[in-house]
Order: C-alpha cells, then structure tokens, then sequence
C-alpha cells in the first residue's frame, strides 16, 4: 500500500539512462531538422534559447538581477553551474552538435549550383513583411493567442512558458532577418507558429471566461466550436473558389500552362510528353524546354533539364533563361544552336504550348529529328 501511495523515487543512475536516452533522441531529430528546414532548428534554438534566459534570470534572483549577477564571485559561479548542469550540459552539447547541420548548410549554399537557392531568396523572392497583415490573416487565434503569449507571464503558467516562448521565438526572428539579409525572414514562419498560438488563444478564453462563473468552461468550448466550424467553413469555401476560378480560366483563352501568377491543371499532351522524355532520356541527357515545361520533366521525369525553377537553375536570370528563348526564336547562327546543344548535353528539344510562345526554331532547324508527337506537343532528338 505504501509503494502505491508514494512510489520509489527512480535511482540516480536510472534517471541518468533516460535523460542520456532523451537527448540522443533530441539530437538525431533536430539533425535530420536541421539538415531538411534549417530555419525549423533556428527557431527550435530562439526556444531553447528564451528559455535559458528565463531560468538565469529565474536564478539569479531577478529583478534584482543584474546587480546580484554582478556581485557573484567565483565560489558562487562554480556553485550556479554545478546545482544547475543537470539542464545545462545536455543545453551546450545538445547546440554544439546540431549546429553541425546548419554550418552545413552554409557551406553547401555558399557555392553552386545550391547558391542559386540563396540567391533567389534574399534577391529575387524577397518581399516586404506586413505584421498587421500576417496577424490580421491568422484569424482570432493569432490575435487571441499573442494575448496569451503574454498572459503566461503575468498569470506565471509555466507550464505554458514553452508556447509563449515558441510564438515569441518566432516572431524575434521574423524582426532581426527582416532586418539583415542573411536569410528571408517569412522562412521562420514554417517553424509552425500556429500550434502554440491555438493552445495560447484557448488560455485567454479561459481568462475572460472568468467574468462567466461557473460557466466559463460552456464559454470556452462554446467558442472554440464557433472558431473551428468557421475555419472549416471558410477552408470549404476557398477550395471551391480556387478549383471553380481554374476552372473559368480553362474555358477562357488562358493558355493551357502558368504562363504567368496563376495555376491550371497538367495538360495531357504535356504530360504524355514528360513521360516519353522519362522513358526515353538517358541519366545524363538533358531536354531544352520551357522553365515551366522543365519543371514537369524535374519532377515527372526525374531527368536533366536545361532550365527549371527559377530558383534552382544556376544563372537562370542572367544567362540561361535567355539562352533558350534566343535558341527557340531563331536568333542563333546554325553552327551557334548546335554548339549550344552540344556544351550542354542537350539531346531532346521539347516543343509545345510555353515554347510556341518563344519562337519557331525548332520547326525549321534541320538537325533535328522528330521523335514524339501528340496533339500540339512536339519532341525532338539532336541528330549530329
């Protein structure tokens, strides 16, 4: 009876398996984090790093810090770190390996073809940050939840410190990379600021709840009924909205491609294209086309393009972008095309809806040999 009232404290030793077990667990998951979506670890670390400071203020009697902080000798700094290394020596070697990832990252951006990513980021992609706007879009839960965000201090829930800080990391980061052009700030919105934001928002339901009585608990799950069937309505709606405008866009004389800041369905002919290209192309050949139309080959076809996404294609801007719509127009000399073709690897040409917008070189161009058709999609072969 006595060891069901008050269970055996787990031994030292014990204890110290299963923090070890933790954080090996930590460490092996913020790097595979940090090797996919650097800017997730860099927000885990605005986390760890609010709540650091926290536990040092926490411990060196704040407010009164800094000026106890100040008057600490030696004795007593050794003393502060030894009560509290069961925290802080898992903290420095849980930041000190999975840092690895992120100088990864910046070594393998810092040249091509991965800093062509870089580069249409801070460049090319980058726009302004409307807070107000962001928050406004949100709905009641971003502006619910950063009241919560605040009402965890003044309310000392510290079991809710986690999401405070979470929510708060967040936007600190947006602030200082708005700031410097080191890396794009909206990125730090995928560190996926809505979860603690639902949670926080339910906290300050519950707060104004209170002036309810014993009716605060009907109050808040009255209200958080209203916010799901509202997001759920509206999530309805904007799918219908979108599907129903691709749809008008395909009975009007849009072209049958994004050819510009609007999206359509795959179009068959293009796709059965991208197919043969898949069936027919060898590891290292590479196929000229469209930027768009090399985006389906990359990702149906899973071979080399000459041009793709703007952001993964080395000097797409500058050097490749214009290349091909010079090839496809014609305003090569017929030894200049086919010494393009050849430093290149390029052996297919596509030529279908995006291409026909370049020009009609490849109708006339003598060295090359029609190998697919279907509808008003042409694929041709480099035949020298």
């Amino acid at each position: 009876v006595s060891s069901i009232k008050y269970p055996r404290p787990r031994s030292a030793l014990g204890g110290r398996v299963l923090r070890n077990k933790y954080l090996l667990l930590s460490i092996i998951f913020a790097l595979a984090t940090g090797f996919t979506l650097p800017s997730m670890l860099v927000g885990i670390y605005s986390i760890l790093g609010l709540w650091m400071l926290y536990k040092i203020f926490q411990l060196s009697n704040f407010p009164n810090f800094p000026k106890n902080f100040q008057n600490k000798n030696i004795f007593e700094f050794k003393l502060f770190f030894k009560k509290n290394s069961q925290w802080l020596i898992p903290l420095v070697i849980f930041f000190c390996i999975t840092f690895i990832s992120l100088i990864y990252n910046l070594w393998i951006t810092g040249f091509y073809p991965w800093k062509a990513l870089v580069e249409t980021d801070l460049y090319v992609n980058r726009t302004a940050f409307p807070y107000l706007n962001y928050l406004l879009a949100l709905g009641p839960v971003g502006m619910l939840g950063l009241v919560g965000a605040f009402l965890v201090f003044l309310l000392k829930k510290e079991r809710l410190y986690w999401s405070s800080f979470w929510v708060l990391g967040m936007f600190i980061l947006i602030l200082v990379f708005d700031k410097i052009r080191w890396h794009n700030q909206t990125r730090f919105l995928e560190v996926g600021p809505e979860l603690p934001l639902s949670i926080l928002a339910v906290l300050t339901l519950s707060v104004i709840g209170t002036v309810f009585g014993k009716a605060k608990t009907w109050f808040v799950l009255i209200c958080c009924l209203v916010i799901l069937a509202t997001a759920g309505f509206l999530f309805a709606i904007s799918i219908k909205a979108q599907t129903a405008f691709i749809d008008h866009k395909v009975l009007g004389s849009y072209p049958p491609l994004s050819l510009g800041n609007f999206v359509v369905y795959p179009v068959k002919t293009v796709m059965e294209g991208v197919n043969f290209i898949a069936q027919k192309a060898q590891d290292q050949e590479v196929t000229l086309s469209g930027y768009i139309t090399g985006n389906h080959i990359g990702a149906y076809a899973g071979k080399f393009v000459y041009v793709g996404h703007g952001s993964q294609t080395v000097h797409f801007y500058q050097e490749k972008q214009p290349l091909a719509i010079e090839f496809y127009q014609g305003r090569m000399s017929q030894e200049k095309a086919q010494q393009f073709l050849r430093e290149n690897r390029i052996k297919y040409v596509f030529y279908g809806p995006e291409e026909k917008t370049y020009g009609q070189y490849p109708l006339q161009a003598n060295f090359l040999r029609e190998v697919f058709r279907s509808g008003d999609v042409v694929i041709y072969k480099v035949n020298f």
